[in-house]
């Protein structure tokens, strides 16, 4: 599925099963630079940690990031001081996180993280 195409109603089973146990999902789009891998990404997350109490009642939030990492980098530890252009924004729906992964990959498809491999 591409993102253009994307709401929440049109999320497939295996995105909608990744997402609620917090899985990221990502794509990986042309890089500006050669050489490099670029992603757009979107992380759920919680204000609490998974054993805190409380957390099951917290509602999901979304950092959507965007970068570039030299191809090389990816076949050993990364960190974000890695990256080139990375930018990111935290939005508190799931519709306001598509929208944006909408506007900076629209014709991207995107999968959970496990089969992009996008490191941050």
């Amino acid at each position: 599925m591409t993102l253009a195409m994307v709401d929440v109603a049109s999320l497939t089973k295996k995105q909608n099963d990744a997402l609620r146990i917090g899985e990221r999902l990502a794509c990986s789009i042309a890089a500006k630079r050669a050489g490099n891998k670029r992603f757009v990404v979107l992380s759920p997350f919680k204000d609490k940690g998974a054993r805190e109490e409380g957390y099951a009642k917290l509602p999901w939030r979304f950092r959507v990031a965007r970068y570039e990492i030299r191809a090389e980098l990816l076949e050993g530890h990364t960190s974000r001081s890695m990256a080139e252009d990375y930018e990111d924004r935290v939005v508190e729906s799931l519709d306001e996180a598509l929208r944006l992964m909408t506007k900076w990959a629209p014709s991207a498809s995107f999968e959970p993280n496990g089969e992009v491999g996008a490191p941050f």
